[in-house]
């Protein structure tokens, strides 16, 4: 059996950015079964093949509206690189950001967003920057 976490076994075929909102998506999952919005984020470095991060939704677990994946995968992201500038960096998420994420992902310079699925009524993508690639 495969070491590889089972929504990566058999996507060797898939682009990088498939790869990597796959594994947004194993990481949705759990969030879910604990209540929480099924979303999931990674934080990649550019040119490297493995996330430096991730998160999943956290809010009704701990108690904290800032717990969403996003938040939580750039918390993880500035402790693991010792430095809050993370323009080498792509953040994936299965979901668009909401409101107060767009802030974060400003302040953290990311080089790029992925994001598996837009929401027009909720989402806080408008206005943010133009580094915002939707996957169909």
């Amino acid at each position: 059996m495969s070491g590889r976490p089972a929504a990566l076994r058999g996507a060797v075929d898939l682009d990088p950015d498939d790869r990597r909102m796959a594994r947004c998506a194993e990481l949705a999952g759990p969030a879910h079964q604990v209540g929480n919005a099924a979303v999931g984020a990674v934080v990649v470095r550019t040119g490297s093949d493995t996330g430096i991060a991730e998160g999943r939704e956290t809010t009704a677990g701990i108690g904290d509206l800032t717990g969403h994946a996003e938040i939580n995968a750039l918390r993880e992201a500035v402790a693991a690189s010792g430095t809050t500038d993370l323009s080498d960096c792509t953040l994936y998420t299965t979901t668009e950001p909401y409101f107060m994420c767009p802030y974060r992902i400003r302040e953290s310079h990311l080089r790029r967003v992925v994001i598996g699925r837009a929401f027009a009524d909720i989402g806080g993508v408008k206005g943010a920057g133009n580094h915002y690639v939707h996957l169909p």
